[in-house]
């Protein structure tokens, strides 16, 4: 394959990649949406729970307890 065919093909398969985002866009907001609802639960229950307000952001930035 040439160098300009593999250009035409990479450059198709990243508009195709653009586009299909750029679909997603309205699910992408819905998230971010529900994530931020979820992320202020949890802050409010670790607020509830006795921890001050900077012990529940850094209890929020990690809610799978993971670490």
């Amino acid at each position: 394959m040439s160098n300009e065919a593999k250009r035409v093909i990479d450059n198709a398969k990243s508009n195709a990649a653009y586009e299909q985002l750029e679909r997603m866009m309205p699910e992408i907001a819905r998230q971010a949406d529900l994530t931020a609802r979820v992320r202020w639960l949890h802050y409010r229950a670790s607020i509830r729970a006795g921890f001050t307000p900077e012990q529940a952001i850094e209890l929020c930035q990690n809610p799978n307890m993971t670490e």
